[in-house]
């Protein structure tokens, strides 16, 4: 173990709402480290931040381990911040090929007008086949739950129904490729033959990295941190902001997730020094 440094406040990943956080806890706290796996371009640091690149994890509760370029680093802080946000999930079975695609990564210029599948309803699907609807010659829509509404983001459901077919409550179990296209295998051992398909099946948090376990924390089916109204997660001192975030109970929808955890740790603060 090297020289441990003590921090004030740690953050951990870039989530977009690390930005707002550094601007405002700068103000407030006298020495933050910021830690990340990789370079960050455009982002102007307050004159209190250190910022670290390289691998991270948890050594304790209050205790962080970066390789950085420099060599190893550990930071100790009562407060740290998990931001480290998500990723599309892909599915272990998914084919790696170029005519399957992840929702979230699909380029603006890409045409859709062939045979599409899309797999998966919720917003960003609904919201998918709203657009291809104009332009594909034929959608297949898939999701394993019957309680989807089909009409949220269509404008004309009637004229966009004649060139689907959907698939409720009948989920994807598998795709093979061919040559003249993919195959999806249904869970009803139906099969259905498109020329391109698209997957949004919700994102995973960035959480494998971490090691969690070592400060006392676990994730949910979704890989994501769940934490109080206040964005603190089961081990006090720990929160957690952004997407990485499996739940919090919106009281205060008036302020914003970086007032609320910085407002809970100078109430902590404040606290101890009465104690």
């Amino acid at each position: 173990m090297g020289k441990i440094t003590q921090y004030d406040l740690v953050i951990l990943g870039n989530d977009p709402q690390v930005e707002t956080l550094l601007e405002m806890a700068g103000r407030e706290l006298t020495r933050i480290a910021w830690v990340t796996m990789t370079e960050v371009a455009d982002v102007l640091l307050p004159w209190n931040v250190d910022h670290f690149v390289g691998p991270f994890r948890f050594e304790t509760a209050q205790q962080i381990f970066c390789l950085s370029a420099d060599g190893r680093r550990d930071l100790k802080s009562q407060r740290i911040v998990i931001a480290t946000g998500t990723t599309p999930r892909r599915p272990s079975w998914l084919p790696d090929h170029s005519r399957i695609y992840l929702a979230d990564q699909i380029s603006p210029e890409k045409h859709f007008a062939d045979k599409t599948a899309i797999i998966g309803l919720g917003r960003t699907g609904l919201q998918m086949r709203s657009q291809l609807a104009k332009t594909c010659d034929h959608l297949v829509c898939i999701d394993a739950s019957t309680d989807i509404n089909l009409n949220q983001w269509s404008k004309n459901p009637r004229r966009d129904d004649r060139r689907q077919s959907i698939y409720l409550g009948n989920g994807l179990a598998g795709i093979e490729v061919e040559k003249s296209g993919l195959k999806l295998f249904l869970e009803d051992s139906q099969t259905v033959l498109v020329d391109e398909a698209i997957l949004c099946v919700g994102r995973v948090g960035n959480t494998a990295h971490l090691q969690l376990e070592n400060a006392g924390l676990s994730v949910d089916d979704s890989k994501r941190i769940w934490c109080n109204s206040d964005y603190q997660t089961w081990t006090p001192g720990i929160y957690a902001i952004g997407s990485v975030v499996g739940y919090a109970h919106r009281m205060h929808p008036d302020h914003s997730e970086c007032e609320l955890v910085l407002e809970a740790m100078l109430q902590s603060q404040n606290m101890q020094l009465l104690a």
